[in-house]
């Protein structure tokens, strides 16, 4: 996960163009930054996996207190095989075949939810393991979102991304009214390059996950 070291690298080459602002603050707005960029783009993808059972329709895909975006890919994978390595390889199911359900103190619910631990993927009809694919391991790539104060973003993320994050966190610093740093132009600039690295990472994300145009959809229950 990410450091304090991580993020007040990152700070140091703010500081200069924030007359009076100090590294704590810095800090706090590079990680409210940093939950703006997965929102916006959805790059940070999680592989979860799960072992397949026959006739099972509900998955457990998640523990951790940060919120799953959209379910990117899911695919069965022969674990006999090497068929892992391959991207591609292996049964996908399809956005229509599954939902993801949230799992609030107990009572399992469609979202939006109210913040939960546990996350699930239930299968439509079509999509259960059948009796051949017992054993199999259940692939999900997650885009997600950290919760408000977790700091759960790798620090290999952090970095690829470090120039969209601080584009986001200047831009917010700056559009503070009446502070000895604040301008309206340098705010909109910084907004600007924010907005080029959110495409840049969307389109990275869409590449590496196949993902383009596929939304979470309710599944069709038989």
């Amino acid at each position: 996960m990410a450091t304090i070291a991580a993020y007040s690298q990152i700070a140091s080459a703010m500081l200069p163009d924030l007359p009076g602002v100090d590294a704590a603050v810095a800090s706090f707005y590079l990680r409210r930054a940093g939950r703006k960029f997965c929102q916006d783009s959805e790059a940070y993808v999680v592989e979860k996996t799960a072992t397949l059972v026959a006739d099972e329709d509900t998955y457990s895909v998640a523990l951790a207190s940060f919120q799953p975006r959209r379910i990117m890919r899911v695919r069965f994978l022969d674990p006999a095989t090497e068929e892992s390595k391959d991207f591609n390889a292996g049964r996908e199911i399809y956005p229509t075949e599954y939902e993801l359900l949230y799992d609030v103190n107990g009572a399992v619910v469609v979202p939006p939810a109210l913040p939960v631990y546990e996350y699930q993927i239930r299968f439509a009809t079509s999509a259960v393991p059948n009796a051949s694919e017992a054993g199999f391991t259940l692939v999900a790539d997650i885009a997600y979102v950290p919760s408000e104060g977790e700091d759960v973003l790798p620090d290999e993320f952090l970095s690829r991304w470090s120039d969209a994050i601080r584009y986001r966190a200047m831009h917010e610093l700056l559009v503070l009214p009446n502070r000895p740093w604040s301008s309206d132009l340098l705010a909109e600039r910084y907004l600007e390059m924010y907005r080029n690295e959110v495409a840049a990472g969307i389109f990275e994300k869409n590449h590496m996950h196949k993902a383009v145009n596929l939304r979470m959809q309710a599944p069709s229950f038989i």
